[in-house]
């Protein structure tokens, strides 16, 4: 299914802020930036898991959808995310990780972008964790585009994890918003696999 707007202005004509989406910033001097571009209902799941990755220490970046029902509507794919906020927060961030999620029942996690070093960093730790990760087959989903929405930071390399809706459901209780309230010891062993990367990224950096 396409898009309804083909950009972030194009949305705000039409939806509401507040009622319709919020969109949430948490900034640090990490050099991190953690992302939910389509998080609340748009890609359950998704902005739980980028704000229990970023903590305290990793700004964050969540565009939500929270109407009632049909949220997918808002959904702007990563190449024509262009919400200025996003791309204010990325011009202090060197290292980027957006959260997406994606159809599917297998329980995978795709991982992609132009940031080789994170991209296999973020692969096998969760391989070792017990998670299926692989690049995508699906070219619309490696994340490796320039104007990939995760690509725009400074170093124009960054790097997105797509979940499927399978993973995803194993995560919480449900994905229903009651449900994402009670997260599962795969939400924490998938969080703790990513915040590990983060962590010797940043001890790597400081030798």
């Amino acid at each position: 299914m396409s898009d309804k707007y083909l950009n972030f202005k194009e949305l705000q004509v039409s939806e509401k802020e507040g009622i319709d989406y919020r969109t949430t910033v948490k900034r640090s001097l990490s050099g991190w930036l953690i992302m939910a571009p389509h998080g609340g209902g748009i890609e359950p799941g998704t902005s739980e898991i980028a704000e229990s990755i970023a903590k305290s220490d990793c700004s964050l970046y969540m565009f939500e959808g929270i109407k009632p029902a049909r949220n997918a509507t808002l959904h702007i794919t990563g190449t024509r995310f262009d919400d200025p906020l996003a791309f204010e927060m990325l011009k202090s961030s060197n290292r980027t990780i957006a959260i997406h999620g994606c159809s599917g029942d297998e329980k995978v996690a795709f991982v992609g972008g132009r940031d080789n070093e994170t991209v296999k960093a973020i692969m096998d730790q969760l391989l070792n964790a017990g998670f299926k990760s692989m690049e995508s087959p699906n070219p619309l989903l490696q994340g490796v585009n320039v104007e990939n929405i995760c690509n725009k930071n400074k170093t124009g390399l960054g790097a997105q994890i797509e979940l499927t809706e399978g993973l995803r459901k194993t995560m919480f209780e449900s994905l229903a918003r009651s449900g994402r309230t009670t997260r599962t010891l795969v939400f924490q062993s998938f969080v703790v696999s990513v915040r590990k990367v983060i962590d010797m990224l940043n001890q790597n950096d400081k030798l």
